[in-house]
């Protein structure tokens, strides 16, 4: 019986792929607490020192508690590679001849892959970071019900501008593998 290492891990560890996805998502949420974590500290203890002052302690760490939940959606590096690679080889022609806004399939195919990926790292963040044992480094609830709607309406209304940036820098990285080609 002739084996290559393939088969067998296949038969050692039969669900490695879903193993592999989990233990990413995983070390993901484990990074984000990581460097919440070291970012806390670093500020507590400028805040101790006197030097910077404009903020208390929990309103300091429901900060980087919200920045490390919502990390993943400001990544301007998330470019879809399908995109770039119908882009160097050719097939975006055919995309193009289709009666389809490809605008709108690609922005909704992005916004997917961002919330899909913030809600698998914002849950956890937002349940464990509110547990009363973290004591004032713990995640707050807004001041009222007023400041939250208002968080609400400006995420919705600049939430558009943000989306067109992200189209900006997917054309930018389109280009340049467009010019990298052709060398």
């Amino acid at each position: 019986m002739n084996m290559d290492y393939n088969e067998l891990a296949d038969l050692i560890f039969p669900n490695a792929k879903e193993i592999q996805y989990k233990l990413a998502a995983f070390s993901g949420i484990l990074t984000q607490f990581a460097w919440g974590g070291m970012l806390i500290m670093l500020y507590t203890s400028f805040l101790n020192n006197g030097s910077a002052n404009t903020y208390t302690i929990p309103q300091m760490c429901t900060y980087i508690w919200l920045h490390q939940a919502f990390l993943l959606i400001f990544s301007f590096s998330s470019v879809d590679k399908d995109v770039i690679e119908m882009c160097r080889t050719g097939g975006i022609s055919i995309e193009l001849v289709k009666p389809v806004s490809l605008y709108y399939i690609w922005h909704a195919k992005t916004l997917g892959k961002k919330i899909a990926a913030v809600s698998l790292r914002a849950l956890p963040i937002f349940v464990i970071c509110a547990m009363p044992f973290f004591n004032q480094y713990r995640l707050t609830a807004p001041v009222n019900f007023g400041a939250f709607i208002l968080f609400l309406i400006i995420y919705l209304v600049f939430q558009p501008f943000f989306f067109f940036f992200c189209q900006i820098t997917l054309l930018q990285q389109i280009r340049s593998s467009l010019i990298s080609t052709e060398d």
